[in-house]
């Protein structure tokens, strides 16, 4: 793209454009989850979006006409980059609820994963909050997960696939969200005691702060 477009520079902004591109829905889309993976989902708004991409924010609201909008379609991203990171676990074999949880415990409990449930876990915060539009992209991204997990369970006679894959859901959440507070060693030890494999990974890793502005601090939990 860079070699095909002439750019403009604004020293006094730090700001790179590029004359003439015509961005689309994608561009903000893309733009918009590094934006959170940096700073995280509360601060996700056309103007820090745009200030960002060097442009006006009504270029972005042209694509997405509310801030819910864009939001949604930026944690929806995340979400299928979720499942893509599920999928390295899995074949087309359908598998009992323990051998699921074994496969994957050690992917998602990983520094790949880390990014996207930190702002997990900041999404369901803003929706026990109440903040829109959080509470309903909260259960639509349940129901994803659920609905991603049920034609890969093996059940017996008389169980329902979905309340299966519900289970599932539930326990790596509450692991992860152990993960995420106080470290790989508590949730590791949850993991084991559930009979699930845990992951080694090790690597202090950092952890934004809640605050906007404040500097990322250095976490002394290991992964």
């Amino acid at each position: 793209m860079l070699d095909r477009w002439p750019l403009h520079i604004d020293p006094s902004l730090g700001i790179v454009t590029l004359v003439g591109y015509k961005y689309d829905a994608e561009d903000f889309i893309e733009a918009g989850v590094e934006a959170v993976l940096d700073q995280g989902l509360a601060r996700l708004t056309f103007g820090h979006l745009a200030k960002r991409m060097g442009i006006s924010d009504r270029t972005i609201v042209y694509y997405f006409p509310t801030k819910p909008d864009l939001v949604r379609a930026v944690a929806t991203r995340l979400g299928d980059r979720l499942f893509l990171v599920l999928e390295q676990a899995f074949s087309e074999e359908r598998l009992p609820r323990d051998e699921i949880l074994k496969r994957a415990w050690p992917v998602l409990a990983s520094r790949q994963a880390d990014p996207i449930f930190e702002l997990w876990f900041e999404l369901i915060g803003l929706a026990a909050a109440g903040v829109d539009p959080y509470p309903s992209l909260a259960s639509e991204l349940i129901e994803a997960w659920v609905q991603w997990l049920a034609p890969r369970m093996k059940v017996e006679e008389g169980q329902d696939p979905r309340d299966e894959a519900a289970s599932v859901v539930a326990v790596i959440d509450g692991l992860l969200l152990l993960r995420t507070a106080s470290g790989q060693d508590l949730a590791n030890g949850g993991a084991a005691a559930l009979g699930v494999v845990g992951g080694d990974l090790v690597e202090p890793r950092k952890i934004r702060s809640p605050e906007p502005g404040n500097v990322d601090q250095e976490s002394q939990l290991s992964d």
